[in-house]
């Protein structure tokens, strides 16, 4: 089975004084759109990437430049083919 990289969500912590600082930066980003959340990560982040290795260049490059306390990843696959179809 073939697996697809389709969303990778991304919630981050930066700090209350740069959220809105954060928040215009994603939006301004074409492959991304962000919103401002509540709870323990304060930005939330849905990137669209060609693959993992995209994913890794995205986060070790376009996220370091942001000053960040925390990022916590979460990748969305779907199936690109069922057993036995």
């Amino acid at each position: 089975m073939a697996w697809a990289l389709r969303l990778p969500r991304l919630w981050l912590r930066a700090r209350p004084a740069q959220l809105d600082e954060a928040g215009a930066r994603w939006r301004a980003t074409p492959p991304c759109t962000a919103l401002a959340t509540a709870g323990p990560s304060n930005l939330h982040i849905a990137v669209w990437l060609r693959g993992l290795a995209h994913l890794y260049e995205f986060t070790t490059t376009t996220l370091a430049d942001l000053d960040v306390e925390q990022v916590e990843t979460m990748v969305i696959g779907a199936a690109a083919k069922r057993p036995g179809h």
